[in-house]
């Protein structure tokens, strides 16, 4: 049950915009989170009350979950505090304007045209048609407008987009949340909710 939340608030530098600061609060938060998202009862999911704003997620990321999770997150956090306000933990109003579930959205681009045509290669000769070439660059380079933050992976050093859709949903619902903090998929099941205030 989500009952309490807290603010993080980026902090621009001198040699960081407020995106960049975002981007390095969600590369911290997603190694705290999968802990909490992966207990039968804890959830900590986010929101960005200025999502959208300038097609970025804006400079607040709002936590949502247990009040002793956040509380135990929000010792952790004390780290990031040189570039981010940390609000207390506190509960969630009684009245919100609403709800809305915040989803990864994953694109497939250049590189994964170039492997389906490597692909149709192995096949044979003439499987790669010109048509074909041509609606696969329609699909595959479409500009993307979603609001995303910049991670790296603490693997292989990858930077990837992680882009990140909003839906306003009517009601509340329960369910899961992502290592990352968004609606988990399940099948045949609505989307995890977060509420809005």
């Amino acid at each position: 049950m989500l009952t309490h939340y807290c603010d993080l608030i980026a902090i621009p530098q001198e040699d960081r915009t407020q995106t960049q600061v975002i981007n390095d609060l969600m590369q911290a938060l997603h190694r705290y989170l999968p802990r909490y998202n992966n207990r039968a009862a804890g959830h900590i999911a986010l929101s960005f009350p200025a999502y959208g704003l300038d097609r970025t997620l804006g400079g607040m990321i709002r936590l949502h979950g247990r009040e002793a999770d956040l509380q135990e997150l929000w010792g952790e956090l004390q780290r990031v505090s040189g570039y981010a306000l940390i609000s207390p933990v506190q509960a969630v109003p009684g009245t919100v304007q609403g709800y809305a579930s915040f989803i990864r959205r994953q694109f497939k681009g250049a590189s994964a045209a170039r492997r389906l045509k490597a692909r149709y290669d192995k096949k044979g000769a003439g499987q790669w048609t010109e048509p074909l070439a041509a609606a696969v660059a329609a699909k595959y380079n479409t500009r993307q407008r979603l609001p995303f933050a910049r991670l790296q992976s603490a693997g292989s050093g990858q930077v990837m987009r992680l882009f990140i859709e909003r839906r306003i949903a009517a009601m509340p619902q329960e369910g899961q949340f992502t290592g990352y903090g968004l609606s988990k998929p399940a099948p045949e099941q609505p989307f995890a909710t977060v509420p809005l205030f």
